[in-house]
């Protein structure tokens, strides 16, 4: 869920394992101490792997994220991608696609957020970029939490707003 709602495409949850204070304490690097089998070894090698697929990724393609903005006066919310193209997107539709804790139940993924709640003439207050991976948006209804990852804002979860429909 969090992967979903953050943009995030890699995760990793490192046990706690004595082992990992022992060698820091002693200034050791435990993969160096630890047997390559041990589930440790295998996390940190796992972790360090993704970060250069990652860095080689980022090298070969266009890495810059999309520009997000708010056409007044229009009610849409537009995002423009590095390559000019751009997709427009209803404030209320996106309004209605926040994925936070308090728009949807962590831990059934249930939404909580009831769409007519939300006014019609709604709109993004502030916009801002986190990092290459996501926007924030505080909303004119008071709400603060929306965080949309480029990837989703250019997915078909989010609807591109058609003229006419």
């Amino acid at each position: 869920m969090l992967k979903d709602q953050f943009g995030i495409k890699n995760s990793w949850a490192i046990p706690i394992y004595s082992e990992i204070s022992k060698f820091s304490d002693l200034g050791s690097p435990t993969v160096l101490v630890l047997p390559n089998e041990h589930p440790v070894t295998k996390i940190y090698s796992d972790l360090a792997k993704a970060i250069v697929n990652e860095l080689v990724r980022l090298e070969k393609e266009d890495s810059k994220p999309p520009h997000v903005r708010y056409e007044t006066g229009s009610s849409l919310v537009i995002v423009r991608k590095s390559d000019g193209k751009e997709k427009k997107i209803k404030a209320f539709d996106l309004r209605n696609k926040c994925n936070c804790a308090l728009c949807v139940d962590e831990f059934s993924g249930r939404k909580i957020l009831e769409q007519k709640n939300i006014t019609s003439d709604v709109f993004p207050y502030k916009i801002e970029p986190k990092g290459n991976y996501a926007v924030a948006i505080v909303w004119s209804d008071g709400h603060k939490s929306s965080i949309y990852p480029y990837e989703r804002l250019l997915s078909a979860d989010i609807p591109e707003f058609v003229k006419g429909k």
